[in-house]
């Protein structure tokens, strides 16, 4: 954004500011991923690690409730992301199949967007638009 010169801004409060921020419902995916870790799938010695991560990460997405949160393109971008982080985990961990479950929630965690279409929707959704001065509200 980029004001003009002798271009007034007001501030949101530092207090109004807080309080909204307690107020909005949090979504999940802003939520710790790990403490799912005992309801993920374990590894299945049947299918090679690139499968187990992509099986790991279709139940765990359905677990951890984020399907109507995430984009088709941010769930695949997501995915990808995940099985790319599993696969190196396979290779540098020799027991991964005991670790899978922990290992899995921790790549969730690693992985998921930072910022999605729903969250920037939150964030944006009741906040009223800040005035410049007299000159109307802040164009994008």
């Amino acid at each position: 954004m980029v004001l003009d010169e002798g271009e007034k801004v007001d501030f949101m409060e530092q207090n109004v500011a807080e309080q909204r921020a307690r107020a909005r419902v949090k979504l999940g995916v802003e939520s710790d991923l790990r403490r799912f870790e005992s309801q993920l799938r374990a590894y299945k010695g049947d299918e090679d690690c690139a499968t187990n991560a992509q099986n790991t990460f279709e139940e765990g997405i359905k677990t951890v409730q984020l399907e109507s949160e995430l984009t088709e393109e941010e769930k695949e971008n997501f995915k990808l992301r995940f099985i790319e982080e599993m696969i190196a985990d396979c290779k540098y961990d020799a027991d991964v199949a005991e670790h899978w479950a922990k290992l899995a929630a921790e790549g969730l965690e690693h992985q998921k967007p930072v910022v999605t279409e729903a969250f920037a929707a939150s964030v944006k959704q009741g906040r009223p638009r800040l005035q410049s001065g007299s000159q109307g509200p802040i164009q994008k």
